[in-house]
């Protein structure tokens, strides 16, 4: 049986999204994927949250974070090269935003 407790660590780990049943076990897979890869090149940036939406072909990432300036680099450099990287890496047009949350 689930408990309240682990429901609500579910839902704060998934956000709420929809895929067909032939699509969902790839499309899972190819979102906690790019978490990870993004978690693993942002380290150092304080990242709280990232959010990933699928819609028609574009992925957009949102990653909300308190050092917005390490993830963005001089003058936008940085996160067009992670634009890039992710885009060549997963094979899709991947849009990257960085969100500065409040400490």
């Amino acid at each position: 049986m689930l408990t309240i407790g682990a429901a609500l660590v579910v839902l704060t780990i998934f956000d709420v999204w929809f895929s067909t049943k032939k699509d969902f076990a790839n499309i899972l897979h190819r979102d906690l994927t790019l978490r990870r890869a993004l978690k693993e090149r942002l380290k150092d940036g304080s990242v709280a949250k990232i959010e990933i939406e699928r819609a028609a072909g574009n992925v957009k990432v949102n990653i909300f974070t308190s050092k917005p300036g390490i993830i963005i680099g001089r003058q936008g450099a940085s996160i067009e090269e992670l634009r890039q990287e992710l885009s060549l890496r997963f094979g899709e047009k991947i849009e990257v935003n960085v969100v500065e949350v409040a400490n």
